[in-house]
Order: C-alpha cells, then sequence, then structure tokens
C-alpha cells in the first residue's frame, strides 16, 4: 500500500507568535521506499503511478489479504 504524507511549507505569523512549515510531503510505495517528495522551500504539487499488478503481488507475500 503506498503512504502519502502531506505537509505545509512556509511561514505563519500570528497573534502568540510564529510557525515554521518544513514542507517535504512524500509518497512511499509499497515497500516503504519515497518515490516522489515535495521541495521544502516552496508549494508544490506531487503525484507518482503505481504497477497494481506489483502491489498485489507484495501484498499477497504479506499474508495478511486473501
Amino acid at each position: 500500500m503506498p503512504l502519502v504524507c502531506s505537509n505545509r511549507v512556509g511561514l505563519e505569523k500570528g497573534t502568540l507568535g510564529e510557525v515554521t512549515f518544513f514542507g517535504q510531503a512524500f509518497i512511499a510505495g509499497p515497500r516503504g521506499e519515497v518515490v516522489q517528495r515535495a521541495a521544502s522551500t516552496s508549494e508544490m504539487f506531487v503525484a507518482h503511478t503505481f504497477d497494481l499488478d506489483d502491489m498485489r503481488e507484495i501484498r499477497a507475500h504479506w499474508g495478511l489479504f486473501p
């Protein structure tokens, strides 16, 4: 199963101070490898295409899915 992790980037100022968001959202493949990563300095969109047959084979080896 792929994992998609989103994150904000930039500086947000409020009445109680400011918060820095470091970005680097990412998409990880079924083996845990990072296949796409967003920048840490600007907003961006990331996407990735997965081979569904490959993912089905990987899941079959986990023994969790019939």
